[in-house]
């Protein structure tokens, strides 16, 4: 688990006023919001794998979004076409895009690949309430399962629904690479 204390001072200090876009429904950030219950998804729209995991974005969205806050952090060098692509592809509400093309929020907050989640609470102290991989769809990037058994993110956010402590609350995610400094 990654101590947040540097994380919110950092993310403090890189917040700017949000962009917008040609597109009114994505704003783009670059700072994170973490006002309540936060699931962040760091993402790279080139990733195979993240693009292979936007339907299960859109569903957890879907059962979650009116309970939780949910962030999506495009982590790497790529375009703001190349997201906007992304996002239209499974019409998720991605009202709040954060871009980190040099990778300074990813590092901060201790993620090293796309895709990658975290839940944060403001009530969790310093700690992350689940760090890793959606789900188990994929044991390495050569090993895919046709559906997952296990969705991590939703099992920790039902938990959390009912006031119960998260059964796993850390996996290695599996993904594409994030670049160290």
């Amino acid at each position: 688990m990654k101590y947040l204390a540097l994380v919110l001072i950092a993310l403090t200090a890189c917040q700017e006023a949000p962009r917008k876009t040609s597109t009114p429904s994505i704003v783009f950030a670059n700072g994170l919001t973490l006002n309540k219950t936060t699931i962040i998804y760091f993402l790279n729209a080139e990733c195979p794998i993240c693009q292979k995991y936007q339907g299960s974005f859109k569903s957890t969205y879907q059962k979650f979004g009116q309970y939780y806050n949910f962030q999506y952090v495009f982590s790497g060098p790529q375009s703001e076409q190349d997201i906007k692509d992304f996002c239209a592809y499974d019409s998720i509400p991605y009202n709040r895009i954060v871009m980190d093309g040099s990778n300074q929020i990813a590092h901060t907050m201790g993620a090293t690949t796309t895709p990658q989640a975290l839940i944060y609470s403001k009530h969790s102290g310093d700690q992350y309430l689940y760090s890793g991989k959606i789900d188990d769809r994929f044991e390495s990037i050569s090993s895919q399962k046709p559906q997952a058994s296990i969705n991590y993110i939703e099992k920790a956010l039902i938990s959390l629904q009912k006031n119960e402590p998260i059964e796993i609350s850390e996996t290695t995610p599996v993904g594409c690479f994030i670049e160290p400094d």
